[in-house]
């Protein structure tokens, strides 16, 4: 392979490996690049009966649709920091006693995914339930056929 070759394909690997590397979660976009200042958590991998629960309970909270056996595991598998409760992270006591900066953020071993803004929550379904939607659907159409009715009852003749 020619060393112009090499330095394309070496920037196509960069340049997939920077689009890949965004949180996992659906309809989440943030990444390293955008957002440097966000705290990113792999996803656990399956390494043990625990962490394979573990790991199936995050691909089943993020979206993924995938099940454990099928998810690819690796570097660029991480859930940002905007998905987790503050109950999910250690707490760093030395730092919080001498009042420095926390630095490296650490989930506690049980820590699952629940805050997801790109998804309706229960109530919200409730509210725009397909049977309510059709609703407004017909309510809207009849407004439409009385305003175009009356349009062509008073028309110039």
């Amino acid at each position: 392979m020619s060393r112009d070759a090499s330095t394309a394909c070496l920037y196509y690997l960069a340049l997939y490996s920077a689009i890949m590397a965004q949180c996992k979660a659906f309809g989440c976009y943030n990444n390293k690049r955008a957002n440097p200042k966000k705290h990113y958590f792999m996803i656990p991998t399956p390494s043990n009966p625990e962490r394979t629960d573990l790991a199936r309970q995050w691909l089943h909270n993020i979206g993924t649709g995938l099940s454990v056996d099928k998810f690819t595991f690796g570097r660029n598998s991480f859930v940002c920091e905007d998905h987790f409760e503050k109950t999910c992270y250690k707490r760093n006591l030395q730092a919080e006693l001498l009042g420095e900066p926390c630095g490296r953020i650490r989930l506690t071993e049980t820590a699952v995914p629940t805050i997801f803004v790109h998804r309706p929550s229960k109530t919200e379904k409730s509210k725009d339930s397909n049977r309510e939607i059709r609703q407004e659907t017909r309510s809207k159409r009849k407004v439409r056929d009385v305003y175009q009715y009356l349009l062509r009852i008073h028309e110039p003749r």
